[in-house]
């Protein structure tokens, strides 16, 4: 896809999801042009595009316990709604805000620090951008891994509802649409943005130069990994009736079991392995309750 230079920041925040809403002519537009004839480019455009709609959801990548978490309380929270649910509950040494345990949370990781900045930056160049939640647009693997070793697949109705929109960035909005002054690249993002009834297309589109020589079996790991992946941003938090399933690499998941299965005598287990298996435990009992089942992945 063609990206063009980037403009001066809006004085005022933008609409995400209604600039996503814009770009969907061009997208559509573009996928006919490219897609039209018999070649093997446009027979492979062709494909991705019907398997995005078939088999593609967002995902959202986590730690074994935040997806504890998660489960427990039946809503997936952002790191403002974390903060905030902190500063509520723990005041007998005095108030500390939201940002004061955001700050607590990242503590001294310089590097850490500096992609809080600039993603507070990103966010407050939009509406409603400490609302923002984060996924991958994922057609059947384990996500973007470097968040988390547990892949949460949001059933498809989650967007039918009313007031839960979604929108697509082709890539690490982070890494892309922020500039080195961590200023947002506004005019890359206007032409690099889907909503949900063209992420089919924005999909196909970013990797036309590759698909052809791809084998099909590798397309899943491809268009949604560690390093690369389609951004999902949404508003509304996630809640356990919206699970389709929770993925896993086998392995990880043979661990967990072996750990719970094997170590029950006392004294076998270190604290930090007893605490895993204890959480882990709690997680597929309620998995149980909810009917979800692990899917795991080699």
């Amino acid at each position: 896809m063609t990206m063009t230079p980037s403009a001066a920041p809006s004085p005022t925040p933008l609409d995400l999801f209604a600039l996503a809403r814009t770009n969907d002519p061009l997208l559509e537009q573009q996928f006919a042009t490219h897609s039209s004839g018999t070649g093997a480019n446009a027979t492979a455009l062709r494909d991705m595009s019907a398997l995005v709609l078939k088999k593609g959801n967002v995902t959202v990548n986590m730690r074994f316990v935040t997806l504890h978490a998660f489960l427990s309380t039946n809503k997936l929270e952002n790191i403002h709604e974390w903060a905030e649910k902190k500063a509520a509950t723990y005041t007998r040494e005095g108030q500390q805000s939201p940002a004061e345990w955001i700050r607590k949370k990242l503590s001294d990781n310089k590097d850490i620090n500096e992609l809080h900045t600039k993603r507070t930056r990103f966010e407050e160049s939009f509406q409603r951008g400490h609302e923002f939640h984060y996924g991958a647009l994922n057609i059947g693997g384990l996500g973007a891994t470097k968040y988390g070793e547990i892949c949460v697949v949001i059933d498809n109705r989650f967007w039918d509802r009313p007031f839960s929109p979604v929108a697509y960035l082709i890539g690490d909005s982070l890494k892309i649409f922020m500039n080195h002054e961590n200023q947002l690249e506004e005019t890359k993002l206007k032409t690099s943005i889907a909503s949900h009834a063209q992420r089919h297309h924005l999909m196909a589109l970013k990797h036309r130069p590759d698909l052809d020589s791809w084998p099909r079996q590798e397309w899943s790991k491809n268009v949604c990994s560690e390093m690369e992946y389609i951004e999902a941003i949404f508003v509304q938090p996630l809640t356990l009736p919206y699970v389709q399933e929770i993925r896993i690499k086998k392995s990880d998941y043979d661990r967990l079991y072996d750990l719970g299965s094997n170590n029950v005598s006392f004294g076998t287990l270190s604290e930090a392995d007893m605490l895993l298996v204890s959480a882990f435990e709690t997680v597929n009992t309620i998995m149980m309750r909810q009917n979800l089942e692990w899917k795991d992945i080699t």
